[in-house]
């Protein structure tokens, strides 16, 4: 969004941005990665974001998940 869509949210009272979250990439076995959620944004909470990833792997959109 930048700075124009933080300054509309302020001078109209309305506007949305978007925030994420911190991730890292750390090796698991020598083979294999994970990565590692170090912050979530503020409004979300762990169990959604395990939740949806559960969801996406079960529905087969997410692949190459081999444990949450």
């Amino acid at each position: 969004v930048g700075l124009a869509g933080i300054r509309d949210a302020y001078e109209k009272g309305r506007g949305s941005f978007k925030t994420r979250a911190t991730v890292t990439v750390e090796n698991v076995t020598a083979r294999r990665k994970g990565l590692v959620v170090t912050e979530l944004p503020f409004t979300v909470g762990p169990e959604k974001v395990i939740a949806k990833i559960k969801d996406l792997v079960g529905s087969k959109k997410l692949q190459g998940i081999a444990d949450v």
